[in-house]
């Protein structure tokens, strides 16, 4: 009897902390915002006035095209890798990879794609006849990765990264 007389405080002792604990936590937490003040999610159209300048998308696309060629190997490239575009404005996004050796410059890879709207689309790298040979001579490869941004309506921006396999 004296065992449940115990429990039963404990109990109630724990509940009265949580509870106080619980009110202390909702008076000091900031109010919430009003209903109205909620962000909408993403759309076509909030897509099309997020204006990245034509510079900065083809930066970020190098090193995206750059980390995924840092991570792969040979095989995987000479058989095409799947590289994910995506664009802010209409335009065209052109992707070249290029190695040099012996002083000229080899074309390893290249892929394209035409946007009409904001849009992010999957392209197939695809691997030219001395790209191919090139990869499997041996040695490292040290690739460039070059990536043209042409909106419909600006100038063209390029930028670069590099990455060795």
């Amino acid at each position: 009897m004296r065992r449940i007389c115990s429990l039963i405080s404990v109990a109630t002792l724990a509940l009265a902390t949580l509870a106080t604990a619980a009110a202390t936590a909702a008076a000091t937490a900031p109010p919430a915002p009003p209903p109205g003040d909620v962000p909408a999610p993403a759309t076509d159209a909030t897509m099309r006035q997020i204006m990245i300048p034509p510079d900065e998308c083809a930066r970020m696309l190098a090193d995206d095209g750059a980390a995924l060629l840092r991570a792969t190997t040979r095989g995987k490239l000479r058989r095409g890798l799947k590289l994910r575009l995506y664009a802010f404005r209409p335009g065209r996004t052109v992707v070249k990879v290029t190695a040099r050796r012996a002083g000229r410059t080899i074309t390893i890879a290249r892929a394209e794609a035409g946007f009409a709207a904001p849009a992010v689309r999957t392209v197939r790298l695809r691997v030219t006849a001395a790209g191919r040979r090139e990869l499997a001579r041996r040695g490292r490869l040290v690739l460039r990765v070059r990536v043209t941004v042409n909106p419909a309506q600006e100038a063209a921006a390029s930028a670069s990264a590099y990455a060795r396999i």
